[in-house]
């Protein structure tokens, strides 16, 4: 289990790169994140209170996995540990 606790989240692993970078768009004169400019307020503190509830791994919850199946039953307890879950499986 020494591969475990690697992946984010969002299925991501550490080390790996950015699944979407910022880039910069040449014809359109902009940034790929330029969305961000045109929030509200509150849409950004909702979604700054989002990332906050969601920071956390797979391996924070369930420690010490001794089976596969108890990765499968973290994920399952958790539906937003199912795609952390998912890549810890394939891993």
């Amino acid at each position: 289990m020494s591969r475990f606790g690697k992946f984010d989240i969002t299925g991501v692993r550490d080390g790996d790169a950015e699944p979407c970078p910022r880039v910069w768009d040449p014809i359109r004169q902009c940034w790929s994140d330029d969305w961000k400019n045109f929030l509200y307020d509150q849409e950004i503190k909702s979604y700054e209170q989002r990332y906050k509830d969601l920071s956390y791994r797979l391996s924070d919850k369930c420690q010490d996995p001794k089976k596969i199946m108890d990765i499968v039953q973290a994920g399952i307890a958790d539906p937003n540990l199912a795609t952390n879950a998912i890549a810890e499986i394939l891993d």
